[in-house]
């Protein structure tokens, strides 16, 4: 998979033309990627709420309908395979409900479940929406936010090993569940980087500084504001956030996206 070259050392503050636009997705559709990070289960329990429970001064809402929807890098692996590309999944499940469910959800959806890693001491990630007339009423998580064991995290990189000869991209969702540990982020980008593979960060606020060496990092300008420490109101303070974490994280590129205003590209000049 080709990505497109910087047009020019002096260009790193570039906004996506369409000329831009076709040259990236003229790539899409042909490209193998592992995605690596938290994998998620959601859960929607729709209903109506007709009482208040006398237990408590709670709404009871008698649920009609429940759908399951694939969230966290699982999500980022659904829109992968419907862009017409090679998804490889690789994340941990426990061994529990949680993870047969999303296996199944996974196979419908065309996504291997070879690369998922179970761990029976964790619990897989299920988000628990109870949605009463279209409005949210309460959100229950289910998770285990601990570091990813070492012995775990060798597996993922004796994965990533045998993976990386058929690689176009890698793709960190980093949703701060403890799977992207900051040793684990470090061996992997450095893999991906010996074997001129691209590798691409969905990033964590709070994790953000531990992204360097990166070929891509993906904020929105919230995000990108926090990192830098700069709140972004105006193009000045866009081009100094994005200019700034480009130095300090020594990325090829920042992808900021702005919402209504659409999303901003810096490019390392080195390219």
């Amino acid at each position: 998979m080709a990505f497109p070259e910087n047009e020019g050392p002096d260009k790193r503050h570039m906004p996506l033309t369409s000329e831009r636009i076709d040259a990236l997705t003229a790539a899409v559709g042909r490209a193998r990627i592992l995605i690596l990070g938290d994998i998620m289960l959601d859960e929607y329990l729709v209903g109506e709420v007709e009482r208040i429970s006398p237990e408590a001064p709670v709404p009871v809402v008698e649920v009609k309908s429940t759908r399951l929807q694939l969230g966290g890098a699982a999500n980022v692996a659904a829109n992968i395979r419907a862009l017409g590309d090679e998804p490889l999944l690789m994340g941990t499940v426990g061994d529990d409900d949680g993870a047969t469910r999303l296996k199944k959800l996974l196979s419908e959806n065309g996504i291997s479940s070879d690369h998922l890693i179970v761990d029976p001491s964790r619990q897989t990630t299920t988000k628990t929406r109870i949605i009463a007339h279209g409005q949210q009423v309460v959100r229950a998580d289910r998770e285990d936010r601990s570091d990813l064991a070492p012995e775990l995290q060798e597996q993922v990189i004796a994965a990533l090993r045998e993976l990386a000869p058929n690689l176009d991209a890698v793709i960190i969702s980093d949703y701060g569940k403890g799977i992207i540990t900051r040793t684990l982020l470090d061996r992997v980008v450095e893999l991906c980087n010996e074997r001129d593979i691209f590798v691409a960060v969905d990033p964590k606020e709070t994790n953000f500084h531990n992204y360097h060496h990166v070929s891509l990092i993906t904020p929105n300008h919230h995000e990108a504001g926090f990192a830098y420490g700069r709140k972004i109101r105006d193009e000045e303070d866009l081009l100094v956030v994005g200019n700034g974490l480009l130095d300090k994280l020594q990325a090829r590129a920042i992808l900021i996206t702005r919402g209504a205003e659409g999303m901003s590209l810096f490019q390392s000049g080195e390219r």
